[in-house]
């Protein structure tokens, strides 16, 4: 999408990515007590979302052993990412030290930890599905209060934001982002020039900065869906998109327009805009749904 721009809307803020955190880790620790599973891999999808910047595909597709935590430098091998291209992922210590809980906790639910055993254990001990992982992610954002744009994809520009704000190392963002093109990875650093301090301000990580008034606080996007597009545009675009990204389970395009643009809602924050090709026809009908 040549136009494409990471903008305010698109990642958390840093009460935004702190409340989301937060109420996870309080909701795991609430469930581990009383035994149940729920909470405590939500929260680990939030913690390795927000602070890996993996991209959806790649969080459903990890193993075990693809978590190299024992190494001098803790990282994460991702395999056959976007276009193919394996790249290793850094990570700090803290997330290193959930990783290595989370998997513990998996062997007291009887589940697999064998390098090659899933990470997110779903169904008959296959892989989360992207849908699964999608919503669970979303019922986190929702619960945890905050607006209902903030996407899985958000935490990846989120992840990239702070990373290029403390490194000034658009390489480094790059490779840990695994980015064809630097044009890409360029968009994060247009977001942070020198003379924006209030944005810069806003996703730093600082414990002494104050949430920002302006921005909703009950949930709700401060941007409403245009609802002018007729029912066959909505039909077409679910169409492209259940090809495009294989959703799993499908945007059925014989349902309601309410559950359409519902479902339709979910499958856009899957695009990577990067990579996905779509049809000008399907990215104009989604730009005029966003609107």
């Amino acid at each position: 999408m040549k136009d494409y721009k990471i903008t305010r809307k698109k990642f958390f803020d840093t009460e935004e990515r702190r409340k989301l955190l937060k109420y996870s880790e309080d909701m795991a620790l609430a469930d581990k007590a009383k035994g149940r599973m729920k909470w405590q891999v939500r929260w680990m999808l939030v913690d390795l979302a927000m602070y890996s910047g993996l991209r959806l595909a790649e969080i459903r597709d990890l193993l075990i052993g693809d978590l190299k935590l024992n190494a001098k430098s803790p990282y994460i091998y991702v395999r056959q990412g976007k276009r193919g291209k394996d790249r290793d992922v850094y990570i700090d210590k803290d997330l290193t030290k959930h990783l290595r809980e989370y998997i513990e906790m998996k062997r007291m639910w009887n589940q697999p930890t064998d390098d090659n055993s899933p990470l997110f254990t779903g169904q008959k001990g296959k892989h989360f599905t992207t849908t699964a992982l999608t919503l669970n992610f979303k019922q986190a954002v929702l619960q945890a209060g905050l607006r209902k744009d903030l996407s899985i994809h958000s935490a990846r520009h989120t992840y990239a934001t702070l990373l290029y704000s403390k490194t000034q190392n658009l390489r480094y963002v790059q490779k840990q982002l695994g980015h064809a093109s630097m044009a890409m990875t360029g968009l994060y650093a247009d977001i942070l020039p020198e003379e924006n301090g209030k944005l810069a301000d806003m996703i730093l990580d600082d414990a002494d900065k104050q949430p920002d008034t302006d921005k909703p606080t009950n949930g709700q996007s401060s941007k409403k869906m245009t609802r002018g597009l007729n029912l066959k545009d909505l039909q077409l675009a679910a169409e492209e998109l259940n090809a495009v990204l294989g959703l799993d389970p499908q945007i059925d395009i014989s349902a309601s327009r309410d559950e359409i643009e519902g479902l339709l809602t979910e499958a856009i924050s899957l695009i990577d805009w990067e990579n996905d090709e779509l049809t000008s026809h399907t990215t104009k009908i989604i730009e005029e749904f966003q609107k």
